[in-house]
């Protein structure tokens, strides 16, 4: 169901969608639609959409979702470093776990270090081919 929904919002020619409409759409239960928007919505790769006077459910995407999920992921890792830093902070006696937590804590630090390099890449690439594309044009 994600890659229906996913697949639909991304070559749909409006700018949001209901939720009822994205069922009907796509031949599915609300039920179904609900809860895989609601996942999608938490892993950063649909927003909510809010339409003034209207208390309809709508989605949308980004249309750099993909950076947005990179940055949305990177919250996670923050929040499993800050649960390893915790747990070091317990006191821990056992030199196992406690190795286990601290190479959590740096791996994660490690990995969020990467995600801030790569969205960066990302963004200088995505420059590069505007960049090209509008010298084409012209």
């Amino acid at each position: 169901m994600e890659g229906r929904i996913l697949g639909y919002l991304m070559v749909m020619e409006s700018p949001y969608i209901s939720s009822a409409d994205l069922a009907e759409a796509l031949n599915a239960s609300a039920g179904s639609v609900s809860m895989t928007t609601r996942r999608l919505v938490e892993a950063g790769f649909v927003r909510r959409h809010a339409v003034p006077g209207d208390r309809s459910h709508y989605f949308r995407m980004e249309s750099d979702v993909w950076g947005g999920w990179l940055a949305g992921e990177r919250k996670f890792l923050e929040r499993m470093r800050e649960l390893m830093t915790r747990g070091l902070e317990l006191g821990i006696d056992d030199q196992h776990a406690r190795e286990r937590l601290v190479n959590g804590r740096d791996y994660m630090s490690w990995v969020i270090s990467y995600h801030r390099k790569m969205l960066g890449d990302w963004e200088a690439a995505k420059a590069e081919r505007d960049a090209r594309a509008n010298q084409e044009t012209t």
